[in-house]
């Protein structure tokens, strides 16, 4: 409520609350300013004619009032068809805060008890403090970081068709035709509508994701998805297929792969690798190894193979090497030549090896034996025992 001065008292235009309130609500606001002449309404909403009236005002009004008001049913426009009818749901919000701290380890004083009587806390309040909170939070993240925290929804075609008839042109104001909408869906979980007027203006070009430069941003996060989660592209293309769900054809998902996502998991090793083998450097200490082969498939029919050296102390991989079948003479070969580049690597940058457990390989055995007569060589218990087992 803002008093009006005497000297501007003429040139305002006054607005009097009449006897019986349209809204309904004994507001102790409008019983205090009722039938004063000399206070100025700025903010009632409920005085105004039907055309003006600020849904979001009246709304904020009716809930501040002790009697609730009678409004006229909201219209629900929702991604996916439900069964019940949109009349019946209840009005909540969309979205609800995210709390990024974990404050269930703070303690509550005495002033600060929920329970407590005199414990009273603004809703204004604690919505101030929540958004400069997030504000500052997202202040941090660069604009790939906020397209990856940013959430995301299955939408039904039929939700998108809805919004989209309801939109109207902007110089003529016609609506939609519906003849006259262009949808693109070549370009795997992104799509792109072009929408016309009736009188053949565009009404609006929209796409359902950002684009990095010419590439959708949800054909990069799923084939990354994808890939850092262990899953293969078949599983997760038939998971599509079942929901009937636009997705990334297997040559884009190659491709993202190669030109994108492996670059970066080299360069995460690359600069994790580097901080595990400083480290050691520092602590000036003698490494104890545990090596093992991996091949991509049982038998000797083999492409790759895998030989990873752990440090036993930090319970990480230090160093890694992988081999193609192309560069030894057979596969049986593969896990020889991948553990031999594991130990030239180390012994070439400096590192003082104490001892080493790998397998009951025989020719690592003898390498052991002739190149490294220096170096403990042990047996892991785990392929002993397995072993044992088999002879028994």
């Amino acid at each position: 409520n803002v008093p009006v001065h005497a000297e501007q008292h003429d040139k305002l235009p006054l607005l009097t609350i009449p006897e019986i309130l349209p809204c309904g609500h004994p507001c102790e606001v409008c019983r205090k300013i009722k039938g004063d002449e000399n206070v100025l309404v700025f903010d009632h909403s409920y005085s105004k004619s039907k055309a003006e009236v600020d849904t979001s005002s009246e709304i904020q009004h009716a809930s501040s009032s002790e009697t609730p008001a009678k409004k006229d049913k909201p219209i629900f426009i929702s991604s996916t068809p439900l069964k019940t009818d949109f009349q019946k749901c209840a009005v909540e919000p969309i979205f609800t805060p995210v709390h990024i701290l974990d404050e269930s380890f703070v303690s509550l004083t005495q002033e600060d008890d929920p329970e407590d009587v005199d414990y009273s806390l603004s809703v204004d309040q604690v919505e101030s403090d929540s958004d400069n909170f997030e504000n500052d939070i997202s202040t941090c993240y660069t604009e790939e970081q906020k397209l990856i925290k940013e959430h995301k929804f299955i939408v039904f075609e039929s939700a998108i068709d809805t919004l989209i008839n309801k939109l109207k042109c902007n110089i003529c104001e016609c609506p939609v035709d519906p003849d006259d909408i262009v949808k693109d869906l070549s370009n795997g979980t992104v799509i792109t509508i072009t929408a016309n007027c009736t009188s053949g203006h565009i009404v609006v070009k929209w796409s359902s994701q950002p684009f990095l430069g010419k590439m959708p941003v949800g054909n990069l996060l799923v084939s990354a998805a994808t890939l850092f989660c262990g899953q293969t592209y078949s599983h997760i293309s038939q998971f599509a297929e079942f929901c009937n769900l636009q997705y990334i054809s297997h040559t884009t998902y190659n491709k993202i792969q190669r030109q994108c996502l492996m670059p970066v998991v080299q360069h995460t090793w690359s600069l994790l690798q580097e901080v595990e083998l400083k480290k050691i450097k520092e602590q000036n200490r003698q490494i104890r190894l545990a090596g093992d082969g991996r091949c991509d498939s049982p038998g000797f029919s083999a492409k790759y193979c895998t030989y990873s050296l752990l440090d036993i102390e930090t319970q990480y991989i230090i160093t890694f090497v992988v081999v193609k079948v192309t560069e030894t003479w057979s596969s049986s070969k593969m896990e020889v030549e991948g553990f031999r580049r594991c130990m030239t690597l180390l012994l070439d940058m400096g590192f003082r090896i104490e001892v080493l457990a790998t397998d009951r390989h025989v020719q690592i055995r003898s390498i052991m034996k002739k190149e490294y007569p220096e170096l403990q060589h042990q047996f892991d218990v785990w392929h002993l025992c397995k072993s044992i087992k088999k002879k028994a």
